[in-house]
């Protein structure tokens, strides 16, 4: 690991794709060239699980990597089976309820970042829509139980949310309000500018990625201020269009820098060193 140790030897990422997923099967065929090229160019990740399995992928992968490489553990709202109904059938990984002490077992590596990533996603709905009302109590259920275990881990979180943004916002003012010190980031925002300032209001960051080259989002992404957008990839998905491959990389994450300085109409170091120093602070990374 030649390359990486050179890379880190002052301490300071040029960039920081704090979401990412090399601990998927995507990346099984090249995943040391991916990791050894993202970290030669001066790049952290974070990888996140969805699941136990992919949890503990992530956690063994920063395990095996010194420095630069970062995990996250949780249940993501489409890994949960559901008793009686499928959304998604046949794959073995999904789990029916939090296991908040196997997590737990995960989150004692000091590599561990945060717990995610974990929210509600209502974009898929079950076939019967009278299953619906369960499905969607089923998801916040799993999903609060996990915010009670990043508190208890004193970890931030990295919450996906998909077409439930005014839900989401209702339970993270609750908890807030109900004395919580909770962090965290809204992974791969796409809400109206109005449900991002309320995310910021709560004191949450605003994850930016490719998404922004398949939506019209500029208005929304000059309204953010910099100390409170971090960068992602959300590899191997959401490909930036210019990227020189089909499948996201960490090393990918430059072009949605590169597009945030464009539209606030700033300079590529800026972003770059400000959304560093922003992720360094909340997942508080270290060499």
């Amino acid at each position: 690991m030649e390359i990486q140790q050179k890379q880190i030897e002052n301490g300071i990422p040029k960039l920081i794709d704090t979401h990412s997923h090399v601990n998927f099967s995507d990346f099984d065929r090249d995943r040391e060239e991916i990791i050894n090229r993202t970290l030669g160019e001066n790049i952290w990740m974070i990888n996140v699980g969805t699941n136990l399995r992919s949890s503990q992928r992530a956690v063994e992968i920063a395990g095996k990597n010194p420095s630069g490489i970062f995990a996250s553990v949780g249940l993501h709202p489409t890994d949960i089976r559901h008793e009686g109904f499928e959304i998604f059938s046949g794959s073995e990984d999904l789990e029916k309820d939090f296991d908040a002490e196997s997590y737990g077992q995960l989150a004692r590596s000091e590599k561990v970042a945060a717990v995610g990533e974990i929210g509600l996603d209502y974009y898929y709905k079950p076939k019967n829509l009278a299953d619906l009302p369960r499905y969607k109590a089923k998801q916040k259920e799993v999903f609060e139980k996990q915010l009670d275990f990043a508190e208890d881990q004193n970890l931030p979180v990295i919450i996906h949310c998909r077409d439930a943004h005014d839900e989401m916002i209702a339970i993270l003012e609750q908890t807030i309000v109900s004395g919580s010190s909770l962090e965290g980031v809204i992974h791969c925002f796409n809400g109206t500018l109005s449900q991002a300032k309320k995310y910021l209001a709560l004191g949450f960051f605003i994850g930016i990625n490719g998404i922004i080259f398949k939506m019209n989002m500029d208005e929304t992404v000059k309204n953010i201020p910099l100390d409170k957008m971090i960068l992602e990839t959300d590899c191997p998905f959401l490909v930036p269009p210019m990227a020189p491959s089909k499948r996201n990389e960490p090393c990918f994450v430059h072009l949605t820098a590169e597009k945030i300085a464009e539209i606030k109409g700033i300079d590529f170091d800026t972003v770059a060193e400000t959304t560093t120093k922003n992720a360094k602070k909340l997942f508080k990374l270290k060499n």
